[in-house]
């Protein structure tokens, strides 16, 4: 059975991972509108990690500061899986 929601870390940072009607859908409660899909949580996970990457190096062009990775809070949430880190 696929779970409906769970926050995760990559790259230090938590995003939220949903199973949808056909397929993952990934958020970012740090970046607003950082968002990837994929059809499996492997491939959503993949596709999230490059989202942020890409949206982390063009905050950094644009002199724009970038939040620190915030790890230790990721375990305080109920949905935080510790063997779902990349």
């Amino acid at each position: 059975m696929k779970y409906q929601q769970r926050m995760v870390a990559i790259d230090g940072y938590p995003v939220v991972v949903e199973w949808l009607s056909d397929n993952y859908g990934v958020s970012s409660p740090e970046f607003d509108g950082c968002v990837a899909s994929g059809s499996s949580f492997e491939e959503v996970v993949q596709n999230m990690h490059e989202v942020l990457e890409l949206h982390i190096e063009g905050m950094r062009e644009d002199c724009i500061a970038v939040p620190p990775p915030h790890p230790d809070l990721l375990a305080q949430s109920p949905s935080f899986d510790r063997n779902l880190v990349r």
